[in-house]
């Protein structure tokens, strides 16, 4: 082998050299570098996709967020976070007041947790006695059905017969039975919404309660 042929294997095997180690130091960690960097731009991209979809949806609720908070409101109204038994009382009279009956009595119980929801929604139950004539009576079945507060019926009894106000000759009241009255007793349970804890019911209006026309008293 003659000496140029020499330095030209040489040179040869040391550009090899040069290379691999060029590969392995400097091509390598470089090209493994770059993948990484593409697979976090494609995680952020996805990233962003997720996001932008997100800011969408929260820009669809703002927009609908009044008439969410409405509906928020609405529920507030027929299942309030507290008893509120005079307001109830007041809807009632107003129905009856409407209806052209008697309440007689009405006796709602101390709230109690429902079975099986934990205590987010506590119930009263709650029994109401009117009398009237077939019509009112009817007329206020439905008004009740329609109160703000929500009132669920669980029961109803209807019987003939009624008392019926008036006045004798000496100027004393006094009762008389009326055929043609109706006497309807309705069983319901009006409800609270409570995070936790216990609610009671207010002492005002609760037990029997009797008047004139829709009188709550």
């Amino acid at each position: 082998m003659t000496k140029s042929r020499m330095w030209l294997s040489g040179g040869t095997l040391a550009a090899l050299v040069a290379l691999i180690v060029g590969w392995l130091f400097v091509v390598s960690p470089q090209r493994a570098k770059a993948v990484e960097l593409n697979s976090q731009a494609d995680q952020i991209v996805a990233a962003n996709v997720t996001l932008n979809t997100q800011i969408i949806q929260l820009k669809r609720d703002f927009a609908n967020l009044p008439a969410t908070q409405a509906k928020l409101d609405q529920f507030a109204k027929r299942i309030p976070a507290t008893a509120e038994l005079s307001a109830f009382l007041r809807q009632l009279s107003e129905a009856a007041n409407a209806s052209h009956v008697t309440v007689t009595a009405i006796s709602p119980t101390t709230p109690s947790v429902l079975t099986g929801k934990g205590q987010s929604v506590m119930a009263s139950a709650v029994s109401i006695s009117v009398t009237g004539h077939y019509a009112a009576a009817e007329a206020f079945l439905t008004r009740i059905e329609l109160l703000q507060r929500a009132f669920l019926v669980t029961g109803l009894s209807i019987a003939k017969g009624g008392t019926n106000a008036g006045s004798s000759s000496a100027g004393t009241p006094a009762t008389a039975t009326d055929p043609k009255l109706l006497q309807v007793t309705v069983l319901g349970r009006i409800f609270i919404a409570v995070a936790g804890g216990t609610s009671t019911m207010s002492s005002s209006g609760a037990g029997q309660a009797s008047g004139t026309s829709g009188k709550i008293s």
